[in-house]
């Protein structure tokens, strides 16, 4: 299965409170996060990660909270990913390297609801993208809790967006229309 979210900022004491993030500790949300995802994410699924997984520069905490998640990871990095390519982290099984680290833009053919469909993934919301006008959907973090629902066919897949844990491609959708009664075009 194909899955997405972005900006867990693991290791991140001040999510806590930028975000209201209902966890006493970085601890408790580290901890809670990575159960999270392990119980939805099988061995051989494949994750998409918007970017801003961890805010740390320490490659070895890196390095261990990686090798506890389940799964193979596609970065796609964020504005906090530096040390994620500066390092080439052995365990993504891909990182969309770009000049500028939070630049990246990435189109892949992913399942959504049964049929593979190519979508548009970066770590930012971005207003123009190839094929928008024909349908195309974009999926996007940074922004946290504040999605922007003027974006056509745009999803935020902040972890502060989606509940903690990676959701198929599907599910974000329903997520949206169930939320904010908001459907792709």
């Amino acid at each position: 299965m194909d899955y997405i979210l972005s900006d867990n900022h693991w290791f991140h004491g001040n999510i806590l409170k930028y975000e209201h993030r209902n966890f006493l500790t970085t601890h408790e949300m580290d901890d809670h996060m990575i159960t999270e995802w392990n119980a939805v994410i099988g061995k051989n699924d494949l994750v998409y990660h918007c970017g801003d997984i961890a805010f740390t520069n320490n490659f070895h905490v890196l390095m261990r909270l990686l090798q506890s998640l389940n799964g193979k990871i596609y970065l796609i990095p964020g504005n906090h990913d530096h040390s994620c390519q500066r390092n080439g982290v052995p365990r993504f099984e891909w990182i969309e390297n770009k000049l500028f680290i939070g630049d990246s833009i990435t189109e892949k053919k992913v399942n959504i609801g049964g049929k593979y469909e190519k979508v548009t993934m970066c770590h930012y919301p971005i207003n123009s993208y190839n094929a928008k006008s024909h349908g195309r959907l974009h999926f996007y973090g940074h922004v946290h809790s504040n999605s922007n629902l003027s974006l056509k066919n745009s999803f935020n897949v902040s972890v502060d967006e989606i509940g903690y844990r990676p959701l198929t491609f599907n599910n974000v959708l329903m997520h949206y229309k169930n939320k904010y009664n908001f459907l792709r075009v």
